[in-house]
């Protein structure tokens, strides 16, 4: 019976979605861990970021998913679109645990490092902001080009997956997976407040705002007032999406292009709207730097694996 059961799995379940079912299984358990030591220990209050009516869901995605595992020999196109959204509602709930159990950290925060770093760089996030502040236009680029990825993360799976294009569908996820869980252990032990903790000016957007308060709040054992802003400062995530975005559409020039052209505004937004520190950016790139060549270098060795032997 198990071998029965553990030849199915091999034939109708494919490899990538092994590697994307392994990593949200390690969230999970990330996740767990956090839940049970603050439960146990800090006792912090949170927000919730995982609603509960995803849950209740859960049973039909997955037989849905199995469905389109079982029909992709007979409608290869159809089983492809549900079996990658099925999946993705998966990692996009293991993320969302995740993050409920990350806001518990109970390290203290690495901010005043970033600061003397980028200070060593010649960075002075309050000129920044102040200079941002009085060009208006440049501000409101940047307040576009910086909400623009949280929109390319929902819309370009779906032009993807319109054009079948499974290859970088499956470099999408397996991408996403290993930087969020790699990225968030990272918050776990050495968190970060953002810029708007440490320095104080006029001109951090409300949401920025909110990102240091929450988590002043929630060490100091007061339930949040806001789930508003982001949450992790280093490494940068608005980076790792940005430059995620621009690589897996990088065989299709008529996309590529504008995705390089918007996400490096992206990225310099992250720094001159006052969101994160310049050492937040080099995390971000190193982080999906290490993610694509790890990658690429499974990706060789499976296939050097299935080729025949001279």
């Amino acid at each position: 019976m198990g071998l029965k059961f553990k030849g199915l799995f091999n034939q109708y379940i494919e490899p990538v979605d092994r590697i994307v079912w392994l990593f949200c299984g390690m969230m999970v358990l990330f996740a767990s861990y956090c839940f049970i030591f603050n439960e146990l220990v800090t006792k912090y209050p949170g927000n919730h970021y995982l609603p509960w009516q995803w849950l209740l869901l859960l049973p039909f995605v997955i037989a849905i998913y199995a469905m389109a595992c079982y029909a992709r020999q007979i409608t290869p196109r159809l089983a492809f679109f549900t079996r990658f959204y099925t999946l993705y509602y998966f990692v996009v709930t293991a993320m969302a645990l995740m993050t409920n159990g990350v806001q518990f950290t109970p390290f203290p925060t690495i901010d005043h490092i970033m600061v003397e770093w980028d200070r060593m760089l010649g960075v002075d996030t309050p000129s920044i902001l102040a200079w941002t502040a009085h060009t208006p236009w440049i501000r409101t680029l940047f307040i576009y080009a910086y909400n623009a990825v949280t929109l390319q993360m929902v819309i370009l799976p779906i032009l993807l997956a319109a054009l079948f294009q499974q290859r970088a569908l499956n470099e999408f996820l397996v991408l996403i997976c290993f930087c969020y869980l790699v990225g968030f252990g990272i918050y776990y032990f050495f968190p970060t407040a953002a810029p708007s903790s440490v320095f104080h000016s006029t001109h951090f957007l409300p949401n920025e705002l909110a990102t240091s308060l929450k988590f002043r709040q929630i060490h100091e054992h007061i339930m949040p007032t806001t789930d508003s802003g982001g949450m992790i400062a280093f490494p940068s995530f608005h980076v790792v999406f940005s430059i995620l975005c621009a690589y897996v559409v990088r065989h299709k020039k008529w996309l590529f292009i504008p995705f390089i052209v918007i996400n490096s505004v992206t990225i310099i937004s992250t720094v001159v709207l006052g969101w994160h520190y310049l050492m937040d950016v080099f995390g971000g790139i190193l982080l999906i730097t290490l993610a694509i060549a790890i990658f690429r270098k499974c990706n060789r060795d499976v296939i050097q694996k299935t080729l025949p032997r001279p």
